[in-house]
């Protein structure tokens, strides 16, 4: 969090981070940013539990237009 915070968000203009549900596991990446970065305005987030989900989270990404 705090390489994303001090170096990445102030010199990128968006990022955007995908949870693809796995059956192995999906991870917890996405609750620690929704817990630090929750409003920010550069990170957007989206999930993809199965294909169904897919073109949401690519209008996610890309309908921000930054």
């Amino acid at each position: 969090m705090k390489l994303l915070k001090d170096q990445l968000l102030p010199i990128c203009n968006m990022f955007g981070y995908c949870q693809v549900a796995s059956a192995y596991g999906s991870g917890n990446f996405i609750n620690v940013l929704h817990e630090h970065l929750r409003n920010h305005e550069k990170v957007l987030t989206s999930r993809v539990n199965s294909k169904d989900d897919i073109y949401d989270s690519i209008k996610t990404f890309f309908g921000k237009g930054h």
